[in-house]
């Protein structure tokens, strides 16, 4: 049966749609029928801005708003009641990303990301795929090339190859590989030429000062304040005469007088080989050596030098280059059983004069038929005495004196105590 409508009146559209009813009749049957209007309609709702799809709600519009897609880097799809996003690796810009709360892309597929295995050059990589050990060195093989040069022995340099090639491994060469001068704070000099012949002088941190070249017979002398010099031995009064050489200066004095410490003159020449002494006593002794090794080399500096042998072992004694004016004295003051013998330089420096040789107490030879009891002289070339037993001159007490009276002669004198047929000694 159809209601009556008695009033009309304005219908607000709100949230209570369940309590609201719309009425329908059939009119072929003549029935009606009741609507709740919540069943019929559906109200479309914003979650806010950015947050949904929609652009504007009201109660009698809905508007939808479209997706933009930025080209190829983020394709959109229709795959029948759902839209898909896609990224397309190849086309993403990192640095366009906002990554600094939390990890956009954990790992990087360089097949995907990057198209190729290994990181290029111009990606920013080493374009290597080869493994590097410790001690490699990354350098620029060719343009846009990378590779490794391999680590060699320790105190080796990184050394240039110069333009348009590859360093390498190295010593310093400081006559090529070094510029400016190393200063004496860092170990050197601070100079870069030295005179031939010259010394280096040091001058504090500063650079070291040279001095000028040495001539033949100069010697290094100091100064209070300012650096040596060398200079020649000067004898202001002509008193010492020095004679210059290579590598050598020879002195002799030229002895005039003698004074006493107060200045007074003690013994005054008078240009003739004459000395005089004002009430003067001079004492000398002559320096006596006890010898006990087996060997002796006399020296041009102990002449007037007595020697005195202790060794009954045996010694041998070789003299200096004879020199005129030299004299060595010999005393055997114990009896050799061994060898006693003295031996010239050389065998030009010889000998010549004689000596008395006998046995001890009184030289008589009348006795037997033995010759107890003579002289020997040395021959014209012999330069050795060698008394290897008792006949020849080896017993306490014996003495024997050698002077050179040349540079090549030695004048010998003295006596030789003996025990039996005497036997020369001279050889």
């Amino acid at each position: 049966m159809a209601t009556t409508v008695r009033t009309l009146s304005t219908f607000n559209y709100n949230d209570s749609l369940d309590n609201e009813y719309l009425y329908c009749t059939n009119t072929l049957t003549g029935l009606d029928t009741k609507l709740r209007l919540s069943d019929l309609t559906r109200k479309v709702s914003s979650s806010g801005v950015g947050l949904s799809i929609l652009g504007t709600v009201t109660n009698t519009q809905t508007t939808f708003k479209n997706f933009n897609t930025p080209g190829a880097r983020l394709p959109l799809s229709d795959t029948r009641g759902s839209l898909t996003l896609s990224l397309v690796p190849t086309q993403l810009n990192l640095a366009l990303f906002d990554n600094t709360t939390a990890g956009f892309i954990s790992t990087v597929d360089l097949t995907e990301n990057v198209g190729t295995t290994i990181l290029p050059t111009a990606n920013g990589g080493t374009n290597k795929s080869s493994a590097y050990v410790v001690g490699d060195v990354l350098y620029a093989s060719a343009t846009n090339a990378l590779a490794g040069l391999a680590g060699v022995a320790t105190g080796n340099a990184l050394i240039s190859g110069g333009i348009g090639a590859a360093p390498s491994w190295g010593k310093i060469d400081l006559a090529t590989h070094t510029s400016g001068t190393l200063p004496v704070t860092t170990g050197g000099t601070g100079v870069t030429s030295v005179l031939s012949r010259a010394v280096l002088v040091g001058n504090g941190a500063s650079a070291m000062s040279v001095t000028g070249a040495a001539a033949a017979g100069q010697i290094l002398i100091g100064s209070n304040s300012g650096n040596p010099a060398f200079a020649n031995i000067a004898s202001t009064d002509a008193s010492v005469i020095v004679t210059n050489g290579a590598n050598s200066i020879d002195l002799a004095a030229r002895v005039t007088k003698l004074e006493l410490a107060d200045g007074t003159d003690m013994i005054v020449s008078s240009g003739t080989n004459t000395y005089t002494a004002a009430g003067m006593t001079f004492t000398s002794r002559r320096l006596v050596t006890n010898l006990t090794a087996a060997t002796k080399n006399v020296v041009a500096a102990e002449s007037g030098t007595v020697f005195t042998l202790n060794r009954a072992g045996g010694i041998v004694i070789t003299l200096p280059a004879a020199a005129a004016g030299l004299t060595y004295e010999f005393h055997v003051g114990t009896t050799f059983s061994g060898t006693f013998q003295i031996d010239a330089a050389t065998s030009a420096d010889t000998l010549q004069g004689a000596i008395y040789m006998g046995t001890g107490g009184i030289g008589n030879d009348s006795d037997d038929n033995a010759e107890n009891h003579g002289y020997a002289s040395p021959a014209a070339a012999d330069h050795q005495y060698i008394a290897d037993a008792d006949t020849k001159g080896r017993h306490l007490g014996t003495h024997l004196k050698y002077t050179a009276i040349t540079d090549a002669i030695w004048l010998v004198e003295g006596f030789a105590i003996t025990s039996g047929a005497i036997v020369t000694p001279w050889t």
